[in-house]
């Protein structure tokens, strides 16, 4: 019974929101260093692989590594920064999951458009060498060559997905900063509305005092 009365103690601090905050910023903090650490392995993966089955491509998998190395090293600066965000929280309002709602969002909506960029542009440079890979690989099983055509085509290719990665992501960062608007707006008017009835409760106390102590002038 002791620890069933630990347990409910526990989720009582959760809704009191300081533990509950703590315990997010720091899942943020663990996400971004997983999100790292995963964009570390996917290089040295694409490295290997590439380096076994297609070496004239080495160039293209070294940039690919590099844009998905950077794409980790800006998500966990973006998810520690909302983590210290979070963690700040509890001096700036009374209320927990309407401001953490609204930083996550924001978070998403950085994180999804990085996420999109990085993806655009590592398979515009895939494209781009896209006919290295395929020359080696019909050489060994048709020994015929692509047509200087299929590189424009290709590289053409790429460009519209690149663009079209780009205004993929920035429109889900508009769409998830307008989710956080909605979030912080309703934290506004809960606040508003606290001051309110804090102001009303105190007006009508004053005149109470004043009546217990009366003036002693006349």
């Amino acid at each position: 019974m002791r620890y069933l009365r630990s347990v409910v103690d526990y989720i009582d601090t959760l809704e009191a929101g300081e533990t509950f905050r703590r315990l997010f910023s720091t899942g943020l903090k663990i996400s971004g260093v997983l999100i790292l650490s995963a964009t570390v392995l996917l290089g040295i993966v694409i490295l290997i692989w590439v380096g076994e089955k297609f070496p004239p491509a080495m160039a293209a998998a070294i940039i690919v590594t590099a844009i998905i190395v950077h794409y980790g090293i800006a998500a966990i600066m973006l998810f520690w920064n909302r983590a210290n965000k979070i963690s700040e929280l509890g001096e700036e309002s009374h209320l927990t999951f309407a401001p953490i709602m609204s930083v996550t969002c924001r978070l998403t909506g950085e994180n999804s458009c990085l996420f999109f960029i990085t993806l655009g542009f590592s398979l515009f440079i895939f494209l781009c060498f896209a006919p290295i890979l395929l020359k080696s690989t019909l050489r060994e099983i048709t020994y015929s060559e692509i047509p200087n055509d299929v590189n424009i085509y290709l590289i053409g290719i790429g460009i519209v997905i690149f663009f079209f990665c780009i205004l993929t992501g920035i429109f889900l960062l508009v769409f998830f900063y307008i989710i956080a608007e909605y979030a912080g707006l309703i934290g506004d008017i809960a606040t508003n509305i606290k001051s309110i009835e804090t102001i009303l409760s105190s007006a009508e106390t004053t005149p109470e005092l004043h009546e217990e102590n009366p003036s002693e002038e006349g």
